[in-house]
This record gives structure tokens, C-alpha cells and sequence, in this order.
């Protein structure tokens, strides 16, 4: 679950020494057991989530290059929105207080981008961005459709019994209009337009999938 976050291997680690009931009845040899399980956990990620570990280093390594020449990571959403993520270098302030000294962190504009916070947060923070794109259209959609009542949660969907229908045809129709355009594309033109003078990677080719597909999806979406 924290593999699109950035999390390292370290991390996975880490975490599986944390859980309990992973490590439930490992009394000895725990770190051993827990790299193995690592190897498992990030073999079945290369064998079955590849085309998407192949979309994140993507972007990590465009948001590196970008922010190794100062230029901040910006890309435009499916519905209009310009986003952007600049994430700096903090400037550490030590203030002294009747319990000690309190150190706080400052991200002035004026600071160099954090390289690392803005490769790890390039993934996730695209990905959500066109999740919230995809459901500030997917309510327009449904509200034209008679739809008046929504309870959203990030990518959750609900509303009243009798217009689940709607929902569900609006959530489908909005997400192949979505991608049915090559979005990484889109968005390497963009950065080769805001920065060209960065070498920036070539984006992943699109898969065989047929997007208008998931029109016809009895399950897609929570």
C-alpha cells in the first residue's frame, strides 16, 4: 500500500518487522525472515504491478532532473487545474523557550527544491490529482443527470440507493474520457515546454488495454 508513496526497500523492511502478525512466532532470525519476505512482497510487484512501477519512476526521475535545475514539478489535471509541487529545502530555526530550545522548520520560497521530498512526492501527489479531477467531473456528470445528493470520500462514491445507477454510469464515462487521452504525454509536453533545458526521460508507451472497456465494468469502482 505504501509502494506508490515512494517507500524504499529499507522501508518495507521496516514495516514488516513492525507488524505483529507477520512476524508471529519468528523468534529468532527476524531480520533474515523479513528480508525474505521483502523479496517476495517487491518480486510480486515487478510481476504484477510492472507498467505501473514503470509510470512512478517516471515521474520520479522527471521531478528529480527537474529540481536539480530549480524548476519546480507542474503539470495540468484532466479538469484545468495547474498544479504544482515545490517542496524546498527547510531552514532550521532553534528559538529558545523557559523549557528549552524548540527547532522549527521554515520553507522559505526562497530556499533550492528538496531533490529526494520531490522525486518521492511526484507519484502520489500526480496520481491523487487526477483522482480529484476525476471526481469533481464525475459529479457534474451525475449532477446533470439528475443526481443531488453525493458522499465523497478521496475515491470513494455514494449517494441514495435509486441513484446508484446514475453514479455509476457518470464514474465510468468520466474515467474512460480521462484516459482515454495519453495523459504522460500530455504532461511531458508540458514540462518540455516550462523547461527545456532539461533532459528529461521519455515516458512509458501505452499498453494494449482498451479503456471504453471499463464502461461495460460491473465492478469498478467502491
Amino acid at each position: 500500500m505504501t509502494t506508490p508513496y515512494g517507500v524504499t526497500a529499507r522501508g518495507i523492511r521496516d514495516q514488516i518487522m513492525r507488524n505483529d502478525e507477520i512476524m508471529e512466532g519468528i523468534d529468532a532470525g527476524k531480520g533474515r525472515a523479513a528480508d525474505y519476505i521483502r523479496g517476495c512482497i517487491m518480486g510480486a510487484l515487478e510481476g504484477t504491478a510492472g507498467a505501473a512501477q514503470g509510470v512512478m519512476n517516471y515521474l520520479r526521475e522527471c521531478a528529480t532532473e527537474l529540481a536539480k535545475a530549480g524548476v519546480a514539478f507542474s503539470w495540468e489535471t484532466p479538469s484545468g487545474s495547474i498544479i504544482e509541487q515545490a517542496y524546498r529545502e527547510p531552514v532550521q530555526h532553534r528559538v529558545p523557550t523557559l523549557c528549552g530550545a524548540l527547532v522549527i522548520y521554515d520553507e522559505s520560497s526562497e530556499q533550492p527544491l528538496a531533490t529526494r521530498k520531490q522525486a518521492a512526492g511526484a507519484p502520489p501527489n500526480y496520481v491523487h490529482s487526477f483522482d480529484g479531477a476525476h471526481l469533481s467531473m464525475t459529479v457534474n456528470r451525475a449532477f446533470d443527470s439528475g443526481v443531488r445528493s453525493f458522499a465523497m470520500i478521496h475515491d470513494s462514491y455514494g449517494t441514495h440507493a435509486a441513484d446508484t445507477q446514475a453514479l455509476a454510469r457518470s464514474l465510468r464515462e468520466t474515467f474512460v474520457e480521462i484516459y482515454r487521452e495519453d495523459r504522460l504525454q500530455q504532461t511531458a509536453a508540458e514540462m518540455a515546454e516550462y523547461a527545456p533545458q532539461c533532459a528529461l526521460p521519455t515516458p512509458p508507451t501505452r499498453g494494449s488495454f482498451d479503456i471504453n472497456e471499463v464502461s461495460k465494468s460491473e465492478f469498478f469502482f467502491s
